[in-house]
């Protein structure tokens, strides 16, 4: 297994792991979020199919209509792009993932704490084009604020629908974990990406077993 190197920002966090092959597997863990909680991201892939090529991200806790992050590098053809985010959803749970490459998104998971007014969703790109790029989620045109989102770049993963399943979980208990629901894979060796926003907004997070911690 290869394990990835961690990054650090406060307030958002992005998990990338190595351990599977072409399809792609999306999971969104949701505890007890509240709108200033930090969003954390989890991947699972196979060291020797799947590259993480480069990731980035952004937090905002003023209000806006949406929220970007740019590549530091070029895209390259072919690869695929995931975008997780959170935000506060007491003025609306409307979202879109676009770029200026024109890649095609698909939304992969949304769950909304109705609770705490905070949502969390994961989108994604395969087959993208080549480039100086920026990832943008718009929210319909209303204002949001606590608004986070991690993005990242893959080479290895199929490029025609990629996508082998997706698990969600919204935990309304407290507690010192959570996990998603439980997953049926079809494919051997997938790409598996998490993300969590906790309600504590506490960055001490660690991953699961398997997994690396590469945001926090």
């Amino acid at each position: 297994m290869s394990h990835e190197q961690l990054y650090k920002l406060k307030a958002l966090h992005f998990l990338l792991i190595a351990v599977g092959t072409a399809a792609l597997i999306i999971a969104s863990l949701y505890s007890n979020s509240n709108p200033d909680s930090p969003l954390e991201s989890v991947v699972h892939a196979q060291a020797s199919a799947i590259i993480h090529v480069q990731s980035a991200i952004v937090a905002n806790s003023a209000n806006g209509t949406s929220i970007a992050a740019s590549f530091s590098s070029n895209n390259t053809a072919g690869n695929l792009i995931i975008a997780a985010l959170s935000f506060d959803s007491s003025s609306g749970t409307t979202w879109s993932c676009s770029d200026v490459r024109g890649n095609t998104y698909s939304q992969a998971t949304f769950t909304n704490d109705t609770r705490h007014l905070q949502a969390l969703g994961i989108c994604y790109a395969p087959n993208i084009s080549a480039g100086a790029n920026t990832v943008t989620v718009s929210f319909g045109g209303v204002n949001q604020d606590s608004r986070r989102m991690a993005i990242a770049e893959y080479s290895g993963v199929a490029t025609v629908t990629p996508l082998d399943g997706t698990a969600t979980n919204n935990s309304g208990a407290n507690s010192t974990s959570v996990t998603t629901n439980s997953l049926t894979t079809t494919q051997s060796g997938d790409l598996i990406f998490a993300a969590v926003t906790p309600d504590s907004g506490s960055s001490t997070i660690l991953a699961g077993t398997g997994f690396n911690l590469r945001q926090a």
